[in-house]
């Protein structure tokens, strides 16, 4: 498998993940990590947490600080053990949505940009439950329509789009943190 993203110095971690934080109910957990990519490319990460024992992960986009350094948090609700780890990965979608934004504003034509984003939100489709998928996929066709270039333009530059492609990323490639921390 391909690492493109390198997740390190991970914070609060004590003696390498091998005792457990400490917190109470109620209290917040900030993480912090640095994370950064191997090229120029968008690098998303996530925070993932969940109660020992259960099943399903709840995960929060961690926002960047800036020289790789992302934070996030996530919130203790009840006495026992939490389990939480990190993600990271290259988000081929919002950099091409970023590279769109920048070639559109210097006037570029950008049918093949269209095709291309296209092509990225059919990807991210894949990766969602039935009603995210339907829009992305919808959003891959208005963009796929050449007859309605003006319309996929506005469709790309409205906030609605802006707001999808940063909230259902495009992952391929996701790192994992090679160890997952624990809090008591």
């Amino acid at each position: 498998m391909q690492h493109r993203v390198i997740i390190q110095n991970v914070y609060p971690e004590i003696n390498n993940g091998k005792y457990y934080i400490k917190r109470v109910p109620n209290q917040k957990i900030h993480v912090r990590a640095d994370i950064f990519g191997d090229g120029h490319d968008v690098v998303r990460a996530s925070l993932l947490y969940r109660k020992a024992g259960e099943g399903v992960w709840t995960e929060v986009f961690m926002e960047q600080e800036g020289n790789d350094a992302w934070h996030g948090e996530f919130q203790v609700t009840e006495e026992g053990f939490y389990e939480y780890k990190l993600e990271g990965w290259i988000d081929h979608l919002l950099n091409w949505y970023s590279g769109f934004l920048k070639k559109r504003e210097v006037g570029q034509e950008m049918h093949v940009e269209l095709l291309i984003g296209a092509n990225f939100l059919e990807k991210a489709a894949h990766q969602y439950e039935d009603a995210i998928s339907t829009t992305l996929q919808d959003y891959a066709n208005v963009l796929r329509n050449t007859e309605a270039y003006e319309h996929a333009i506005n469709t790309v530059l409205s906030p609605a789009f802006q707001h999808l492609v940063e909230q259902y990323p495009n992952k391929q490639h996701v790192t994992t943190y090679a160890k997952t921390c624990a809090c008591v």
